[in-house]
């Protein structure tokens, strides 16, 4: 008897294990692979005379943007590195601290940006919000109480 309740426990383990693994999967559904964002990196050169650097909460936040004349309206779209994010501080977002690739795609007509940790290329986080069609900015800068990046066309809260 006793082992008929071990082996239904371990079964209850793996079908609860298996359903949240899957509801994982479909929540994230709409983020981008650590392989996408690697590829992406792989195309990546960064302006290091258009850095952006200010202060968050007192401590210093910088941004490192990446050269992007050279990619295609649909190689933007499929997804670029927007640049480099290194924050000493969490974001009004909730980013902890850390240095983060920026990493943007357009989905569904809408741009979509994620927080993307640089050596596994995972996406940490999600932008709350993503505003484009903007004037482009050839150098960023940091807006609305430097709680966004403004960048190319973009501004992206972290």
């Amino acid at each position: 008897m006793r082992l008929k309740h071990v082996s239904l426990g371990i079964v209850a383990c793996i079908v609860a294990g298996s359903a949240a693994g899957f509801a994982a999967q479909k929540i994230h559904a709409d983020w981008p692979s650590a392989q996408q964002v690697k590829r992406a990196f792989a195309n990546h050169k960064y302006k290091m005379d258009h850095i952006a650097k200010e202060k968050y909460k007192g401590h210093p936040i910088i941004f490192t943007p990446c050269e992007m004349s050279d990619l295609s309206g649909e190689q933007k779209a499929r997804g670029m590195i927007l640049g480099k994010l290194q924050t000493e501080v969490s974001s009004a977002d909730k980013l902890p601290k850390g240095t983060y690739l920026v990493y943007v795609q357009k989905r569904n007509d809408q741009w979509q940006a994620f927080f993307c940790e640089p050596g596994t290329f995972e996406p940490i986080q999600k932008s709350t919000e993503v505003k484009s069609d903007l004037d482009d900015h050839d150098r960023p800068s940091f807006e609305v109480d430097n709680t966004t990046i403004r960048y190319w066309r973009l501004r992206v809260a972290y």
